[in-house]
């Protein structure tokens, strides 16, 4: 019994190493931009910090069903960065070395639960920290709410913590259904595409667009089946509320533009970062091919920005359709950094480095920012 004991736990300690590297190496990347991070938006980090907890303890004044409904919401988005840093506490590698280990399911779904609450645990020392400057602040709404407050932001946590925990498991449920989504598939161009390509279009750009896109298409993962457009769909509903709402309304614009600037900049990221993988690859394969690299990295800029520069053209048709209205000059600006700050971004800086730390950061900010004059 002392034996298995063992086994269990040391087992449960490997899947909690995991995320705790992960973070690390996260950790690691942003406190190398910490500097230029908290010089460019310094006091707006420390404000989002305060706010992360605001929803839960703020929704218990509103009615039942608003309440359930905000801290519903608070719940999945604060799921979201769990939902991306997957394949950081569930590595490929990792699953395909786990699929033929004899363990109970007992064990592994501990696994899952322990490793959940490592990943969240960063996530949660800042509920704690808004938490103890609202309990400072001690407004008047607080005072009188205050079991029940504190009550929701415990059910909102434990909401998140059941998402992460959902997420790994379908994870790993799917790789193993699914072998050969253990593997990263190598990317495909069949021989019809290269003979076949539409006189429209130059040749070069069609075996690119096949070389790069149809891989990242052909992958049959909640990432890109599910995640990616919920997204999109979640970015575009935070832009229209920026422009269709007023500061009297239950979420007020300031909100939509501080929520629809973060995940305006993680689309751009988050697929940058897919096609730079596959585009990696390339490199050295195609060095004796009829292909031009250039023109595969065109094509892998131009996919990466593809859904900003959409959603941007659809904050230019909703907010400046009345050029007399109120905020056009905010509007225009907003509208301009969401054309040209995605492609500036990804073009000027290398991935994973302190440069599109940096620059990533800007552009959040200058979108919040902006879109709190709205």
């Amino acid at each position: 019994m002392m034996q298995r004991t063992r086994r269990i736990s040391g087992w449960i300690a490997l899947r909690g190493e995991l995320p705790r590297q992960g973070l690390i190496s996260i950790g690691t990347q942003i406190m190398s931009a910490a500097p230029i991070v908290l010089g460019v938006m310094g006091p707006l980090t420390v404000g989002l910090v305060a706010m992360v907890a605001l929803p839960p303890l703020y929704a218990v004044t509103r009615p039942l069903v608003d309440c359930i409904a905000i801290v519903a919401a608070h719940s999945l988005i604060a799921a979201v960065p769990q939902y991306l840093m997957r394949q950081r506490v569930l590595p490929v590698t990792f699953l395909a070395w786990s699929m033929g280990l004899p363990i109970p399911w007992q064990t592994r779904l501990l696994g899952h639960a322990w490793a959940t609450s490592v990943a969240v645990a960063p996530l949660f020392a800042a509920y704690v920290l808004s938490l103890l400057v609202w309990i400072w602040q001690s407004p008047t709404w607080l005072r009188e709410t205050w079991n029940a407050s504190i009550a929701a932001l415990l059910t909102s946590m434990l909401g998140t913590w059941l998402l992460g925990m959902l997420t790994l498991m379908a994870r790993e449920h799917l790789c193993h259904a699914n072998r050969r989504a253990a593997v990263p598939g190598l990317p495909q161009c069949h021989g019809r595409a290269w003979r076949e390509a539409p006189r429209r279009w130059p040749r070069d750009l069609v075996i690119a667009r096949d070389l790069l896109l149809r891989s990242v298409w052909r992958q049959r993962s909640w990432r890109w089946s599910f995640g990616h457009p919920l997204l999109i769909v979640l970015s575009a509903t935070c832009i229209a509320g920026l422009t269709l709402t007023d500061s009297r309304a239950l979420v007020g614009p300031a909100t939509f533009a501080l929520i629809g600037a973060m995940l305006f900049v993680v689309i751009a990221l988050w697929r940058d970062s897919a096609i730079q993988g596959r585009l990696a690859h390339l490199q050295e394969e195609v060095s004796g091919w009829p292909v031009s690299f250039f023109q595969l990295k065109v094509v892998a800029h131009c996919w990466a920005v593809m859904p900003t520069t959409a959603l941007s053209v659809l904050f230019s048709v909703i907010a400046l359709r009345e050029p007399s209205a109120k905020g056009f000059v905010a509007s225009l600006c907003w509208a301009a950094v969401g054309f040209m700050g995605p492609p500036a971004v990804l073009t000027l800086t290398r991935s994973a480095t302190r440069g599109r730390w940096a620059a990533a950061a800007g552009l959040f900010g200058a979108l919040a920012i902006i879109g709190g004059f709205l």
